[in-house]
């Protein structure tokens, strides 16, 4: 490797670029978006039916502890990718998931963390 591409290597590692609050919120709720999509996906509930939730800001408790789990991933900055590890931890490590039941939310996202 010559030193002008280590150098322009340097220089491109060194650029940061502007992100506005605007960007800021974008990639949150994009992020957001996908954890609650990979819950729901990791749970075997439906998309349709955690859509239908958000829309009309359900409130029944299976609603509720839906977003309960994904609100703490999210808090605890756990990547939604993470729970696809979380979910072949629990079908092969919980007694539950041994036993083909399926993890609630709350159930995934505290395997998650204790994976960490």
């Amino acid at each position: 490797m010559s030193n002008q591409t280590a150098d322009s290597n340097d220089k491109y590692l060194e650029w940061v670029a502007p992100v506005s609050e605007g960007d800021k919120k974008r990639y949150a709720l994009a992020e957001k978006n996908y954890l609650i999509e990979q819950m729901a996906r990791q749970c075997e509930i439906g998309e349709k039916l955690v859509n239908y939730w958000l829309k009309s800001n359900s409130k029944i408790p299976e609603a509720t502890q839906f977003f309960d789990a994904c609100k703490l991933m999210y808090d605890e900055s756990i990547p939604a990718g993470f729970l696809y590890s979380a979910r072949e931890h629990w079908d092969t490590k919980d007694w539950r998931g041994k036993k083909d039941q399926l993890p609630t939310p709350i159930q995934l996202a505290e395997t998650a963390m204790r994976m960490l």
